[in-house]
């Protein structure tokens, strides 16, 4: 199998992506982009089959808060809803999701059969994941990790949800289509102080299926932004803005 690479031609959508200067990395100031509005979209797409876990981790107990994570997820939801065609009660949307809720949904090294895996039609569901929230790569193994709200970023291998594990079992879904959009930075320069990014190692079967994607907002060493004036992360807000475009035009 080969990997498919996804682009998005902006220019052809009339966006502008912000400067990414050191001034405006992380809370771009631009006055011009319009808000977010998904429920513009009335598409004909009808998929009552497919499910999704939406995830939005914005109350951490033992790091910083992510701001925007909750208006993530939910404008990710109504996308799944207006444009692909997702029926409510087949998405699982989940604030502040703790290590047991990832286990819960996506399995254990133990029992990969989790609640996403229960709930698929095999060949015929697609599923949708989505993320809004920390990562971090663990101090010692250099893996990257989900923090779950519960977890202490220090401590990631012992807290933290696994993405050679959350790879692992999605792997065996036996789905029409796998689809993972992750907002959040993995090489800890965002939760460490007094550490260069570390570059994180991670082991991902997906990837080389013909049936899966993969959209990430920062990979090895990069970290995620933040479009402060808009209240979303910056990956989250343009690629919702590409396809509300899109859809409308």
């Amino acid at each position: 199998s080969t990997i498919k690479p996804i682009s998005f031609n902006f220019s052809d959508l009339n966006i502008t992506l912000p400067s990414q200067t050191a001034s405006v990395a992380n809370s771009p100031n631009i006055s011009t982009e319009p808000d977010l509005d998904i429920t513009k979209v009335k598409s004909i797409n009808n998929n009552p089959n497919a499910i999704a876990v939406i995830i939005g981790n914005k109350a951490y107990q033992s790091t910083k808060q992510v701001a925007y994570a909750l208006n993530d997820a939910e404008t990710m939801k109504q996308y799944l809803i207006q444009v692909l065609g997702y029926k409510e009660g087949n998405i699982f949307y989940i604030e502040n999701a703790t290590k047991s809720t990832f286990e819960t949904y996506f399995g254990t090294k133990e029992n990969p059969q989790g609640k996403l895996f229960n709930n698929i039609k095999p060949g015929i569901s697609d599923v949708f994941i989505y993320y809004s929230g920390h990562g971090a790569p663990g101090l010692k193994d250099n893996k990257g990790y989900f923090v779950p709200v519960d977890c202490d970023p220090q401590y990631v291998e012992q807290g933290g949800y696994s993405l050679d594990l959350f790879y692992k079992n999605l792997a065996l879904l036996q789905a029409k289509s796998i689809t993972v959009v992750t907002d959040a930075c993995f090489s800890g320069a965002e939760l460490f102080n007094n550490i260069s990014p570390i570059v994180i190692s991670v082991s991902n079967p997906v990837v080389v299926a013909n049936n899966c994607v993969v959209l990430s907002s920062s990979t090895g060493s990069q970290v995620s932004s933040w479009f402060a004036e808009k209240k979303h992360g910056l990956f989250t807000y343009f690629f919702l803005r590409a396809i509300q475009d899109k859809e409308i035009c």
